[in-house]
């Protein structure tokens, strides 16, 4: 995040951007009471840092819109790094398998409430009724930022060769779900 401020904003304001999020961000992390550790990992790796980057943006001179450019930017060029380790395990032969595998531990986790409707050779379907991101996005009165890694997930998912992501909702777009189907290419 350092180095992508302060490609933004030049070596100094980006460096003074770049505290001022670190400090938000343990302030947010120090309010995170009451999380399992498996959701600590989350709120820290993949949330956190982002709503204190909004928040700080947020207390420049810009406006909303700007400072939720500026994260998007941000969280889409991180995202190219997922992009291509997805890509890369595409290669495998039993990608779809694999793929199901790791998503399905993950729905067992405490980070959502999710109910798998189908999971076969065929196609992965589940919905989600609490998420994370987005309870923290509500939490800390930045919706607007939920859509956005709902977004990522699309750009993420849609990626795919060897499976064809499809959702209809989501809760950060006002859904009363997160509705996923992930469908097999391959047979």
């Amino acid at each position: 995040m350092k180095n992508f401020l302060m490609n933004e904003f030049g070596k100094e304001q980006g460096e003074k951007i770049y505290q001022q999020q670190q400090q938000k961000f343990c302030a947010l992390v120090k309010q995170s009471i009451g999380k399992s550790e498996s959701q600590l990992k989350t709120l820290k790796n993949s949330i956190l840092p982002r709503i204190a980057l909004y928040q700080a943006l947020k207390e420049l001179p810009l406006s909303k819109e700007i400072a939720f450019q500026i994260v998007e930017k941000g969280f889409l060029q991180d995202l190219q790094e997922v992009i291509k380790n997805l890509h890369k395990m595409e290669e495998s032969q039993c990608f779809y398998k694999n793929f199901c595998m790791s998503f399905s531990k993950d729905l067992k986790g405490d980070n959502w409430e999710s109910t798998i409707i189908q999971c076969d050779n065929k196609a992965m379907i589940f919905t989600m009724k609490k998420c994370l991101w987005h309870d923290t996005c509500v939490e800390n009165d930045c919706l607007e930022l939920c859509k956005m890694f709902c977004q990522g997930d699309n750009v993420c998912y849609s990626s795919m060769k060897k499976i064809t992501f499809k959702r209809t909702q989501t809760l950060g777009m006002g859904g009363n779900c997160c509705d996923f189907k992930f469908i097999n290419n391959e047979i």
